[in-house]
């Protein structure tokens, strides 16, 4: 016919006419339209909703039964499609800074001056105030006369060891001298000696008679050598001879060891007063507030000539708080029972009641362990247990300002491209498998049950990983126990998965 439309790719393959090819226009617009209604959390509401408005496409379209009487009843089905298939989690939170911290003084003083404005990015490190303390001047200047005095200490002990070692080295080499000269004394008398007592007993053997007989001889002989050691004694005892006392090392060692004590003394309390300066050159060197990270000064308490401390007169407490704001957080409480589906590292989508049209991807970077508090039942019955979950923005928006409400969307599932069907093709046989209907004639609407592979589900949809193929019609059941009697149309209804 000359206004009949051109079968698609799609309806060739599925051997659909042009009615036909219509409906599953209209089929896959209305499945994008439930994927973007996920997000509200009525939940078995929306979903009956969204079957309520496929069958009514599917139905006035004639995709269902070309051929169809008016009034016959006629089965629910829906094509499998490749999609996005996702569960989420919504909540709203606050924006936070991704780090912060407060910066307070450490020590007492004076402001005497301010060198940052609020609402300025620093660096770590840069100097955000000085003030003054005249009782931590008074402490540097305290230690450092202690230093001087143990160093002049130092100084004295160390003089005192230089002077015993090289008084023990004067005495040594005097003693040394000595005892050579005494012995070289010595030498030289024993030799005049040996020649006395030479000479005297020669003399002495010379004027033995020679007819003396051998007792006399002897006798003679024995005086001659006593003649000569008398020579030898008056020879050696008229050289004169030095007495050299003996050397004392014992006590030079004693004085010694006893002025490296003091000086390793003197070493110690210079070590001590050192410590002593340092700690409060320290204490003093506080008096500098440097910002301890990089970041924007959220905040600045700081005027000059006022003085911190715990005077009566005095203010104490932070005088700024530096955020970074290159990155920020999203704090978010998730009740106990979607919190088991939140894990560290899931993507999430945060939107803005501020500015509509801004939408930024984060991730869950903390799950908390401990339950952190509580809110009012939808019912008005207890409590719900909620948990604290953290989300981290890698690139917030600049408009974006710290205490914003921020809506969280969590993907607890997400997957791309997956085949596709309503959650209520899916039926379990007696052996616990997975199947589903598919339909063989689409003039009977004859079937045949496939045994299919779920690897993902929600209330609304199941992502089919084996079995089925895109494009191939399913049978729906169930529908009448999702709808109930509500009569409610499918437009005024939001659709989102049980996970969310």
């Amino acid at each position: 016919m000359e206004n009949e439309p051109a079968k698609t790719e799609d309806t060739a393959l599925l051997g659909l006419d042009s009615d036909e090819s219509e409906a599953l226009v209209a089929l896959k617009n209305l499945e994008e339209k439930r994927k973007q209604k996920r997000r509200s959390r009525n939940i078995k509401i929306g979903v009956a909703a969204g079957v309520v408005a496929l069958a009514a496409v599917l139905f006035f379209s004639g995709a269902l039964a070309p051929h169809e009487e008016e009034g016959e009843e006629v089965p629910e089905t829906a094509v499998a499609m490749i999609d996005d298939f996702s569960t989420t989690i919504s909540e709203s939170g606050s924006l936070q800074p991704s780090s912060s911290v407060v910066v307070t003084p450490e020590v007492d003083g004076v402001i005497q001056e301010v060198l940052v404005t609020e609402g300025q990015h620093v660096e770590e490190g840069d100097v955000l105030v000085t003030m003054r303390s005249t009782e931590l001047e008074k402490a540097v200047n305290e230690a450092a006369k202690g230093v001087d005095s143990a160093a002049s200490d130092l100084s004295q002990a160390k003089s005192s060891v230089s002077s015993m070692q090289k008084a023990y080295k004067k005495a040594k080499k005097e003693y040394k001298k000595q005892a050579e000269k005494a012995e070289k004394m010595a030498a030289k008398a024993r030799v005049k000696g040996e020649n006395a007592r030479q000479k005297a007993y020669d003399k002495a053997i010379a004027a033995i008679p020679k007819d003396a007989t051998a007792k006399e001889k002897k006798e003679l002989k024995a005086e001659a050598e006593k003649a000569g050691q008398d020579a030898y004694d008056k020879a050696y005892a008229a050289v004169p001879i030095p007495e050299v006392e003996p050397f004392d090392e014992a006590s030079f060692a004693e004085s010694i060891s006893s002025a490296k004590e003091a000086r390793s003394s003197a070493q110690k309390a210079l070590d001590d007063a050192q410590g002593t300066y340092n700690e409060a050159v320290a204490e003093l060197d506080k008096c500098t507030v440097r910002a301890p990270q990089a970041g924007t000064l959220l905040s600045l308490d700081a005027v000059a000539g006022a003085a911190l401390g715990d005077g009566p007169e005095n203010s104490s407490g932070s005088i700024a708080q530096i955020a970074d704001v290159t990155k920020m957080r999203v704090n978010i409480e998730v009740n106990e029972i979607d919190i088991s589906s939140i894990e560290v590292g899931q993507r999430a989508v945060v939107t803005f009641s501020a500015f509509p049209d801004l939408e930024l991807e984060a991730r869950v970077i903390d799950v908390g362990s401990t339950a952190s508090g509580s809110e009012e039942g939808d019912f008005g019955g207890g409590g719900v247990v909620t948990f604290k979950v953290d989300l981290l923005i890698d690139k917030p928006d600049p408009r974006l300002k710290l205490g914003m409400t921020a809506n969280v969307e969590i993907f607890t599932q997400d997957i791309k491209n997956a085949l596709v069907v309503p959650a209520s093709a899916i039926t379990e046989d007696a052996d616990g498998n997975m199947t589903v209907e598919v339909v063989t004639d689409e003039e009977t609407f004859a079937t045949e049950t496939r045994k299919v592979k779920v690897s993902a589900q929600s209330t609304s949809e199941a992502v089919i990983k084996k079995g089925l193929k895109e494009g191939e019609v399913v049978l729906l059941s169930g529908m009448g126990d999702l709808l109930g009697d509500e009569g409610m149309e499918g437009d005024d209804l939001a659709v989102e998965d049980d996970e969310g």
